[in-house]
């Protein structure tokens, strides 16, 4: 029997299923201290981040002792939350498919049970002109027509990086750095989220290859740099060459030079723990959201040769310009479900488990994209005053916009402006 007013079906034996609705995460709050045996999520990839699907994982507990609680959820690829629920349940290529995994941290087993449309019978023998209906949508979206009738989660409707696939990617064992191919550095910082690096080097045809990539999280600057000078050595005796890996330079995220914990920013406790290791210190890497994306995206879908006259069709060969190493899992895991902002199509949508991404364009970007004038030129561009006591005015205002924007970092106030 269905109670409108509780929004609760109760059944003869005592049993009962409850209703509940969620629009935001923070109405997860609601819940706690509730108890539940069982919870269900219908469209668990339409929630942006997995913080509510962990707080009612909090709930799922029992007084009575029944021996056994479950969580049940279901969910068509796409959406926003769909980074995050690929990577707990679905894995790259459906690795997780049919597969129970246990939950060190939940105690608790998952499972992924993949299904098509084809699978629901009964939906097709009362509707058989629903998958027609559906594939008439593939002059809008090729990808969301394989998504919905295939299943498939590594096909992302709106993804920004639709030319990125296969032919981005190099074996690990085809890279072979020469001696004077330069190497550099990219990364984006976190510790609650992941921090993400990446490591960078150009062939003899100009490529950009990622050869390495570093994800953790919850690490102090000294066991990054640990960490960081660890791989550096790594890479170096892989290919060849003598002592630590010689880097040209180290992009990290804005926020890592925003942060301050004691004196100093995550970005100069990171770069004063990479001092002993005979490493350089991280830069602090643009913050150009819309330039960095697009850079990658003309980068992965250069093409041989020069474009075809107007009107003619594009034949020439794909030649990407922009190249993953295998070994990097988690950037090529993520680059096919970065999709357009709604709001915005030149930016990408930001989304939880998207740290891989933002490490890898930083260090592209910071690299590859426009020059930056130096700290000192930009505060003299804005100390012109013929007189001495409004320039000197100018200098400490200067200043000190600079420092409010993140952009000075070490630098004192020079008396010669």
């Amino acid at each position: 029997m269905f109670k409108e007013q509780s929004k609760t079906w109760e059944f003869p034996n005592g049993a009962f299923l409850r209703m509940r609705s969620l629009e935001r995460d923070a109405q997860a709050d609601n819940f706690i201290g509730h108890q539940y045996t069982w919870i269900g999520w219908d469209e668990l990839p339409t929630w942006a981040t997995r913080t509510p699907y962990l707080k009612l994982l909090a709930c799922l507990r029992s007084p009575a002792h029944v021996p056994v609680k479950r969580v049940r959820s279901t969910g068509n690829p796409g959406g926003v939350g769909h980074v995050w629920v690929k990577q707990r349940f679905v894995g790259l290529n459906n690795a997780f498919a049919w597969k129970p995994r246990w939950d060190r941290e939940a105690e608790l087993w998952r499972l992924f049970i993949p299904s098509k449309v084809q699978d629901n019978r009964i939906m097709l023998r009362n509707d058989p002109g629903y998958v027609a209906r559906l594939r008439a949508l593939a002059g809008v979206s090729q990808a969301l027509v394989q998504a919905w009738l295939e299943g498939d989660w590594d096909v992302v409707a709106g993804a920004y990086f639709d030319c990125f696939g296969p032919h981005c990617i190099l074996p690990a064992g085809d890279i072979r750095p020469e001696s004077w191919w330069p190497f550099w550095m990219g990364g984006d910082w976190g510790f609650k989220h992941a921090t993400a690096l990446y490591w960078f080097t150009t062939d003899d045809r100009g490529r950009t290859i990622v050869t390495d990539e570093l994800v953790t999280s919850g690490k102090s600057a000294e066991e990054l740099a640990e960490m960081i000078a660890g791989q550096c050595q790594l890479i170096s005796m892989e290919h060849g060459r003598t002592g630590t890996l010689q880097l040209g330079d180290f992009w990290f995220s804005p926020d890592a030079f925003a942060q301050k914990t004691d004196a100093e920013t995550v970005g100069e406790q990171l770069g004063q723990a990479l001092l002993p290791y005979g490493l350089l210190p991280p830069a602090r890497g643009s913050n150009d959201v819309i330039g960095s994306a697009q850079l990658m995206y003309k980068l992965f879908k250069h093409k041989s040769g020069p474009p075809p006259p107007e009107g003619q069709p594009d034949t020439r060969l794909a030649d990407p310009q922009l190249l993953v190493s295998s070994r990097c899992e988690e950037l090529i895991n993520i680059l096919p479900a970065i999709v357009h902002d709604p709001d915005k199509q030149e930016k990408t949508l930001k989304m939880d488990g998207d740290d891989p991404y933002d490490g890898c364009k930083i260090g592209v970007y910071g690299r590859l994209g426009p020059r930056r004038k130096p700290l000192e030129d930009q505060l003299g561009a804005k100390v012109n005053s013929p007189d001495p006591t409004i320039r000197h005015i100018q200098a400490l205002m200067a200043q000190r916009q600079l420092k409010g924007a993140g952009k000075l970092q070490g630098v004192p106030y020079n008396r010669r402006y």
